[in-house]
């Protein structure tokens, strides 16, 4: 064995060495973690849903103001919905031939936007149908199906986001085990 093909089986040891210190160290870490930080090698990072999404915009939109009213009366509820989004969804439901989308009724009428459950119905399926990810599903939310695409609803995105991250911090803290209550 060459003097270079010993330094290089050396640098490869050192590497495997220093790679499963490692390791090992963020396992064992793991492993033993203090309790009062709500961590073990079974813990699960919390995760946002679908649900918590249409949360956030809901929030954004009105704090869940069911009677709110914007941009000059022709944004109502507490998604603050158009005339022209109760059309798209009822024409989306009737493409479908079923309620695929929704549990909701099989068509909306505008007074549904003053209703928080049929509201979140309606944006659940205008989103399920359009789709994309939450960012997208959000910027389409404020913008229209392309609103994803449009630098306009950027801003709205990240307001959504930072709501989401709110909610975010409160699952940690609502499934730290040392924040539960006993009775």
């Amino acid at each position: 064995m060459t003097a270079k093909e010993k330094q290089a089986a050396q640098l490869t040891t050192v590497c495997i060495l220093a790679l499963g210190t490692v390791l090992f160290g963020v396992w064992f870490s793991r492993l033993f973690s203090p309790p009062e930080l709500g961590l073990s090698a079974h813990a699960e990072a919390p995760v946002l849903t679908f649900e918590d999404l249409l949360d956030a915009i809901e929030w954004v939109e009105s704090k869940g103001d069911a009677t709110a009213i914007g941009d000059f009366g022709a944004a109502v509820g507490s998604f603050q919905i158009h005339k022209i989004f109760v059309d798209d969804v009822n024409r989306i439901m009737r493409l479908n031939h079923t309620d695929k989308y929704s549990d909701g009724p099989v068509q909306y009428d505008y007074m549904d936007r003053q209703r928080r459950a049929s509201s979140r119905w309606m944006v659940r399926t205008y989103l399920k149908y359009y789709g994309g990810t939450f960012e997208e599903m959000a910027r389409k939310v404020n913008g229209g199906p392309t609103g994803h695409k449009k630098e306009s609803t950027k801003e709205y995105w990240l307001t959504v986001k930072a709501r989401m991250d709110e909610q975010l911090k409160v699952k940690v803290v609502n499934d730290n085990p040392r924040n539960a209550t006993t009775d």
